[in-house]
């Protein structure tokens, strides 16, 4: 079973320039929340001083995503999380209802929906709070993986993959933005099985957009080679570097 990474970025607070501390912690995929806090807890022991804030990324293992069409058209938060939670719902079952779940604020077509289990978040909020943490902010892989790459999207970009830890998150694109998000394992040579995830994406959601390109932000250098006839191509780039952004 792959192991699951947890990002952080720590920055002191204060008028003094001073480094920001990254970190990444390798913990077993089937890690329970409070595993997961106690680890994080143990490397701000090490790391932090006490007034300080914290950026997590949180790995695609603790994450599930979704789509919600038409989001422009919901009024108010109530009708947001409603819609959100409904639509991993579809997915994932009666699950969902243990998660917090966040919606994409932008645009008026098709949000991005987030669900993360509620005490793996308690366990990370309350390991930054013990070591002196002032803001903490928590952020899923594919959210910021891509945040990082939309320099490399471009016009020709039919879908945007993040590739960690044994896990594939795939979004089909068009104009607008995502259409559509699937989450996938990774079980034999991931080059093969990311073209071949690829090909039934373009099926399945019936794209007549002409687009041809995969950008695929991987932690190791992916090769994926596809059938000359398929009219398909990859953009790579690199998954490090997503901490790079300040804390807002």
């Amino acid at each position: 079973m792959a192991a699951q990474a947890l990002r952080l970025a720590v920055h002191p607070r204060g008028w003094r320039a001073r480094t920001v501390e990254r970190l990444a912690l390798e913990l077993p995929a089937d890690a329970e929340a409070e595993t997961v806090g106690h680890e994080l807890a143990t490397a701000l022991a090490g790391a932090a001083r006490r007034g300080f804030d914290a950026h997590i990324v949180l790995s695609n293992y603790h994450v599930r995503y979704a789509v919600v069409a038409d989001a422009g058209l919901l009024a108010g938060t109530a009708e947001r999380e409603a819609a959100a939670t409904q639509a991993l719902r579809s997915v994932y079952g009666e699950a969902a209802d243990g998660w917090h779940v966040v919606m994409d604020d932008g645009g008026s077509g098709v949000a991005l929906v987030a669900g993360v289990p509620r005490p793996l978040l308690a366990a990370l909020r309350n390991a930054c709070a013990a070591a002196g943490a002032g803001r903490v902010r928590i952020e899923p892989l594919f959210s910021c993986a891509v945040n990082g790459v939309r320099g490399a999207i471009g016009g020709d970009a039919g879908w945007v993959g993040v590739l960690e830890g044994g896990r594939l998150v795939l979004a089909s694109l068009d104009g607008e933005g995502i259409r559509t998000v699937r989450t996938q394992r990774i079980l034999r040579a991931p080059g093969e099985e990311v073209a071949a995830i690829l090909q039934r994406a373009r099926l399945l959601d019936g794209d007549a957009s002409g687009r041809s390109t995969l950008v695929l932000a991987s932690e190791d250098a992916t090769e994926v080679v596809f059938a000359p006839d398929a009219g398909l191509q990859v953009r790579s780039v690199p998954l490090a570097g997503t901490l790079a952004t300040e804390v807002a």
